[in-house]
């Protein structure tokens, strides 16, 4: 994190600026929030199961991820890794599927204060 903020000794700047994070950060606040209040609709309006929108949510990702990362051209996991890798897994999945029934009982702007 400390090179993103480094000078050489010029004085130049070799890292992002402080102006571009910003903008990143505010984008992804925005996109955050706006994916906050579509989830609202299909929880409430449409009346979706928080579990079943949770799991078409994180198989969405899932397939995203798998595209992005291309998994099956790395190193192999070892068979203990893997065990964490599900604990972890299912730990995140019962985390969201709270969070999604405090968004379709509390609404967007509780959930965004609380979040």
């Amino acid at each position: 994190f400390q090179m993103l903020y480094d000078t050489d000794e010029f004085g130049s700047d070799r890292g992002i600026n402080r102006q571009t994070l910003l903008v990143i950060l505010v984008v992804a606040k925005l996109l955050r929030t706006a994916s906050l209040y579509t989830s609202y609709g299909y929880l409430r309006l449409l009346n979706y199961p928080s579990t079943v929108w949770a799991w078409f949510l994180l198989f969405g990702a899932s397939i995203i991820f798998l595209i992005l990362q291309q998994p099956w051209k790395g190193r192999f996991i070892q068979p203990q890794l893997w065990i964490e890798i599900g604990i972890h897994g299912f730990i995140q999945a019962i985390q969201l599927i709270c969070f999604f029934i405090g968004l379709k009982y509390f609404g967007p702007v509780r959930t965004m204060l609380f979040a």
